[in-house]
């Protein structure tokens, strides 16, 4: 089978409708996303970061008097689900 090349000439492809223009996607005059914590939830962050910090304190002390215990079971069945 041969294609005659005045064949295709034929098919002209349909115009592209016009983009909106695309929004700016960095400099000083691309927007910004924002976030706002309520009064309630930066009080919560601040409890939970003054507790993760006693509790590393805790645990550390615990580590180098040498009387810190591990739980063989916790431990195994937290790092189970990764292999």
């Amino acid at each position: 089978m041969r294609i005659e090349p005045t064949a295709l000439s034929a098919y002209t492809k349909p115009p592209t409708p016009p983009q909106p223009p695309k929004p700016e996607t960095g400099g000083p005059n691309a927007p910004r996303d924002t976030v706002e914590f309520s009064a309630a939830a930066s009080a919560l962050l601040q409890a939970q970061q003054t507790n993760a910090g006693e509790r590393v304190a805790a645990i550390r002390d615990a580590v180098q008097s040498g009387v810190y215990q591990i739980d063989t079971r916790t431990l195994a069945l937290k790092i189970l689900p990764h292999l």
